[in-house]
């Protein structure tokens, strides 16, 4: 797959919104280095793992890639899932994005879009069909609803 497009044949996009008792953590590991064990050993001695209900581990669409669900006990405001996030080794860049949402004022900061459910999660919160991966998309109802405006381009020169 390049890029942020589709694979021929592929089926919907679902679309997982992080609540507020729960950590979903965007393992990006292109060089396959062992992302996802670090994440989940950085899970198993952190404070945090006293708080742990369950945790969902789902490739990506990318090989090497993965997503890791967490739920905890607790519920955490959306710098302190950040900020958790960061600490147990989840993608630089997701995070990146995911922080100035928050400054933003963006309801629903950290998501994600998944063509799999992940194993053993809850129901999605909404699915669509479009052609391609997403930023903001008019013609999409859940990139409407959670994506209000293009969240994806916010680091190109002079957004600040």
């Amino acid at each position: 797959m390049q890029g942020n497009a589709k694979p021929s044949g592929a089926g919907k996009w679902l679309w997982y919104v992080e609540r507020e008792n729960e950590l979903f953590i965007d393992a990006d590991d292109p060089h396959r280095k062992g992302r996802r064990d670090l994440v989940l050993e950085r899970l198993a001695r952190c404070t945090l793992v006293k708080k742990v209900v369950r945790v969902a581990v789902a490739p990506s669409a990318t090989p090497g890639n993965w997503h890791i669900a967490v739920e905890l006990r607790v519920k955490l405001n959306e710098t302190m899932r950040s900020a958790w996030r960061l600490r147990l080794g989840s993608d630089i860049f997701h995070e990146a994005h995911n922080m100035k949402r928050i400054a933003l004022g963006v309801k629903y900061p950290n998501l994600l879009i998944r063509q799999t459910p992940i194993p053993g999660w809850r129901k999605s919160d909404a699915i669509c069909e479009c052609p391609e991966k997403h930023g903001a998309h008019p013609a999409c109802e859940p990139g409407r609803r959670f994506r209000s405006t293009d969240t994806m381009n916010f680091f190109r020169d002079g957004s600040a």
